[in-house]
């Protein structure tokens, strides 16, 4: 399973990446806001603009980072506890890993053999 949750940090650390970059265009997307700004009839439309970008629905970058960290602390909750050696406990923790992978089941390093 050790290779399940490297794999699961690569897919975290590659969300973290989209992340940054959208944060980016975020900022760049209000710098730019701002020219618009100074014009009267480009108001409405810097402002609609921005709000699209910025956007606060599920490709929200924000929602994305928390959501990343979130399943990083279950990840860490599950070695946790299959380091327990109580079986039921492996059993779940493994299978929950396998669960958090299966968006990513098309990434070329994913292997079926993870299945608990």
């Amino acid at each position: 399973m050790t290779d399940l949750a490297t794999f699961l940090n690569a897919r975290f650390d590659e969300a973290e990446e989209w992340v940054k970059k959208h944060e980016q265009k975020k900022a760049d997307a209000i710098d730019g806001m701002s020219i618009y700004a100074k014009i009267p009839h480009m108001q409405a439309a810097a402002a609609l603009g921005a709000a699209v970008s910025l956007g606060a629905g599920p490709a929200d970058p924000r929602r994305v980072q928390r959501d990343i960290e979130a399943k990083r602390r279950i990840l860490v909750r599950c070695q946790e506890e299959m380091l327990s050696g109580i079986p039921r406990l492996v059993h779940f923790a493994k299978q929950t890993l396998w669960e958090m992978a299966q968006p990513d089941a098309d990434h070329p390093d994913f292997r079926e053999e993870w299945k608990p």
